[in-house]
């Protein structure tokens, strides 16, 4: 009797994270909004390293950078490095802590604009038109998302959401 008394704790322990886990599985799932608390604006608090399940790696964006642009294996050669280089710098901001949430974001805008700028630099005009066309209609989807987003919460600019940043010329993160 000894044993399944202390297996209760730990039973009760599993479950726990069980839940943890699957919960926002399941409301991400449903697209319920999250908790008022989380949607609170912590611009000066650490944002901790989310996680993306469906972030394309480097070689995935190559595949679909060559599918929409028509990307000949020399220029496939010279953008690999610069999309592992965007990866990297990526993955080394999500990991550093230091930062605040405005900070963070800042970054890695810097670091999106700059790989833009480097793959435009190893395409051809039609495909930099294709390519300013992709990250226009990018721009779009995430413009109706954050409008969906504020919709659902209630929020507006007047009432302390953060209004969307300006479009930089065409200079947009790439499509992923």
């Amino acid at each position: 009797m000894n044993r399944s008394i202390r297996n209760v704790p730990a039973a009760g322990l599993s479950c726990t994270l069980a839940l943890l886990l699957f919960f926002p599985v399941a409301m991400r799932a449903q697209n319920a909004p999250p908790p008022p608390a989380q949607n609170a604006p912590m611009m000066n608090a650490p944002m901790s390293a989310p996680s993306h399940p469906h972030r394309m790696n480097p070689k995935k964006q190559l595949r679909h950078l060559t599918q929409k642009l028509n990307l000949s294996p020399a220029e496939q050669q010279e953008i690999l490095p610069i999309l592992q280089d965007q990866d990297h710098q990526l993955q080394s901001l999500r990991k550093d802590q230091s930062f605040t949430r405005q900070v963070r974001r800042q970054q890695w805008y810097s670091i999106h604009v700059t790989t833009q700028q480097k793959i435009k630099a190893v395409l051809n005009d039609t495909q930099k038109k294709q390519f300013d066309a992709m990250l226009a209609k990018r721009r779009q989807r995430m413009q109706a998302r954050r409008q969906q987003r504020m919709q659902q919460n209630g929020a507006s600019p007047a009432n302390g959401a953060q209004p969307a940043p300006p479009a930089n010329n065409g200079s947009q993160p790439p499509v992923q």
